[in-house]
């Protein structure tokens, strides 16, 4: 049972560190507005459940109140309150008791309870959610090459991939049952590399195995594992890889009997990872009952997951084992929430039967250690000849909301002597959600770099790349997202647009104002409005020459509206490939525009299927004469008739990898992270907390699952 139900969970979430733990991003300044949950028994105890704050941040909390409402004519007799957390990483404080006894004998008498929820042990407050260690063990015997060349082919891009949103990761590797040099790990400097942020010292490891070996002592592995400098306050991961169970190393044997899968220092080697707070993940790739038995416990131990390697790879959409690493480690970049409920039992007086009565009522408060999100776009204009304007428009995110945006920019070459000098620049020119600040009198050709800070308000501190630019004509290349504001009303911005090799292009203008376009130049290009709903629209570009650079003039009145522009052609894919493709936003690309087709007679279900834990994006789907049909994201597919369609796919929230999956039955998670992304008003925290009225359903399904 239990491993279906992580099957399960990998398949629609890859990897869900725990039961109602999931991440919801808002904009909602929460130290300002108290939530509300409010549930009205038929019997008419009104039950209100309040917080003056729905995010827990460092050394923060929440203080919770229950007020209970009598509006009916007979007494409330022997209520009783029950408070509860889902969620591995808070805690109540003792300063209220978790079970408390009232009484509520005359009409319109109330009372007010309180809870308070605070992080617990497991997590301190400082912990770098930038930041991680993560080691890998793997086994080389002559039974792991395929698993081991699979990582070959694929390690240095994942961890390129994740060195974007995880910027101080390091990653160490150990190697046991490996007969080049010993198959004890300790016995030999060449079977490990400690931690590093040197990953091409790990890739050139991993190309050098050759699985040739017979023994799997991987409790010394783990054993090595615990000499190394695990960083305090950083997130950490073991994921241990391997066919056979525990054989007896050098330093750690094994215990026999009904103890056989942790013996005496087997578990000593553990408790110790344990301790000093790594998690360990362990990945199954033999049929053996004892490894299972083995992977199943450590895992369980640390507060794990454990997955069967084969059966991975035998789902609709296989999933490799880069793939998991990727996944696993990338999840320690999310944010999570709680579900705070509170049962309250009661016994009605009607003066005959006495009716017992039990409801609950709950709602989510947020556990924010993680950076903020920023998003960058920038614009070069030629304002005259060698004349250049650099704008650009920054969008932090944050469930806790902003506190400040800092801007480090320099002109010096960054890939020459000397030392660059960096400038300052305290970002206060705020419209809506986006800081913009310019540069004007820049010339072609010169050297322009930049990088930007955000701080929330829990004190978490997020930072982008660096943008290393020259000043030149810059066109926008296929699968980017504009967004700019006009400097002044009534005034205008020129941005260019690249065809590259293609005849068509898309572009979708979301502008909450009235916008003039003029396309040039207008003989080399043609313009068809094919969708407009609401703010936005979509036109179709045809190139009707060899020049393939096309400039839009957009003319706006309104300084304070902030516009956003989209930019893709079609990627055509069929029906037979549509569910086989991984699709990547990042940084470069941020939409995606595909065609496909359903079909089956009977129609089928759009769904998203998500490999990284932090990204969310949201599908808008049209037909094939640009109807609008509907969005879907991770948690809400969409059913569809035959035809073709057209997806547009759009970053909401950081990057990572997901697919699209056409089906019979959809393939979605109840994981609110994802749903965020399923309207406009994602970004309002109030709205998750109106559904509080169906928390109880989602409580109980999620009890049903463990």
């Amino acid at each position: 049972m239990r491993k279906r139900n992580i099957i399960t969970v990998l398949i629609f979430t890859l990897f869900l560190t725990s039961l109602c733990m999931n991440f919801m991003k808002s904009e909602a300044n929460v130290n300002t507005t108290d939530d509300v949950a409010v549930i009205e028994a038929k019997e008419d105890l009104v039950i209100t459940l309040e917080t003056n704050a729905t995010t827990i941040g460092k050394g923060g909390g929440a203080l919770v109140n229950l007020t209970l409402d009598n509006q009916g004519i007979n007494p409330a007799s022997s209520v009783q309150v029950d408070f509860g957390l889902d969620g591995e990483y808070a805690e109540f404080s003792p300063t209220y008791p978790v079970q408390q006894n009232v009484a509520l004998i005359n009409l319109g008498s109330s009372v007010i309870l309180n809870i308070e929820a605070i992080l617990n042990s497991t997590l301190t407050g400082e912990e770098q959610f930038d930041s991680a260690d993560v080691c890998l063990v793997f086994d080389s015997s002559g039974s792991m090459s395929d698993e081991i060349d699979s990582v070959k082919a694929g390690f240095l891009a994942m961890t390129s991939r994740l060195t974007q949103t995880i910027s101080n990761l390091r990653m160490g590797m150990i190697v046991y049952g490996w007969s080049k040099y010993s198959q004890y790990p300790t016995a030999s400097p060449n079977n490990y590399i400690e931690f590093t942020d040197d990953f091409n010292a790990i890739n050139n490891l991993i190309n050098e195995l050759t699985p040739n070996g017979g023994t799997e002592p991987w409790g010394d592995a783990l054993y090595l594992a615990n000499t190394w400098d695990w960083r305090d306050e950083v997130p950490k991961l073991l994921i241990i890889v391997g066919d056979e169970d525990c054989d007896p190393g050098l330093v750690v044997g094994v215990g026999i009997s009904d103890s056989y899968y942790n013996g005496t220092q087997l578990l000593n080697a553990v408790t110790n990872l344990k301790e000093k707070g790594v998690k360990i993940n362990s990945v199954i790739t033999g049929i053996s009952g004892i490894v299972e038995n083995q992977f199943n416990w450590i895992a369980d131990y640390t507060g794990g997951e454990c997955v069967n390697l084969e059966e991975m790879q035998s789902l609709p959409d296989p999933i490799d084992l880069p793939e998991l690493i990727e996944s696993w480690t990338m999840s320690l970049t999310r944010e999570f929430f709680v579900n705070l409920y509170a049962n309250v039992t009661w016994t009605e007086l009607d003066g005959g039967t006495n009716p017992v009565h039990e409801t609950q009522v709950s709602m989510y408060i947020i556990i924010d250690l993680a950076p903020p999100s920023i998003q960058v776009s920038y614009i070069i204009t030629e304002e005259s000849v060698n004349d250049f304007t650099l704008d650009l428009t920054i969008t932090p995110k944050d469930p806790s909301g902003i506190l400040s945006a800092s801007l480090y920019w320099t002109d010096d070459d960054l890939n020459n002597p000397p030392e660059p000098t960096w400038h300052f620049v305290s970002l206060t020119t705020k419209i809506g959600d986006s800081y913009i600040e310019s540069f004007t009198g820049l010339t072609e050709g010169q050297n322009f770099s930049f990088y930007v800070t955000a701080l929330d308000n829990m004190s978490n501190l997020g930072i982008t790349n660096i943008y290393n630019l020259t000043i030149q004509y810059d066109p926008k290349p296929f699968g980017i997202t504009v967004e700019f504001l006009f400097i002044s009303d009534d005034s205008n911005k020129t941005i260019s647009f690249d065809l590259d090799t293609q005849m068509n292009g898309y572009l979708w203008i979301d502008s909450e104002q009235s916008l003039t376009l003029e396309f040039l130049p207008l003989v080399d290009f043609n313009t068809q409005l094919v969708h407009q709903e609401g703010n936005y629209s979509i036109y179709q570009i045809t190139a009707q020459s060899t020049n393939k650079k096309v400039s839009i003039k957009f003319y706006g009145d309104i300084s304070s509206s902030a516009i956003k522009v989209q930019w893709d052609y079609i990627h055509i894919v069929s029906r037979t490939d549509i569910n086989h493709i991984q699709w990547t936003i990042d940084e470069e690309i941020t939409n995606i525009l595909i065609q496909s087709e359903v079909t089956d007679s009977e129609g089928g279900f759009l769904s998203v299927i998500m490999y990284d834990s932090q990204l969310i994006v949201r599908v808008h789907i049209y037909d094939s004469s640009w109807n609008k049909i509907g969005i879907a994201t991770a948690a809400e597919a969409l059913a569809l008739d035959t035809g073709v369609y057209y997806f547009w796919v759009e970053r909401i929230l950081r990057t990572g990898r997901f697919s699209l999956y056409i089906g019979s039955t959809p393939r979605t998670t109840d994981d609110p992270y994802w749903g965020v992304a399923s309207g406009p008003s994602f970004i309002v925290i109030t709205s998750i907390f109106s559904l509080s009225l169906l928390a109880l359903a989602v409580l109980r399904m999620k009890r049903r699952r463990k």
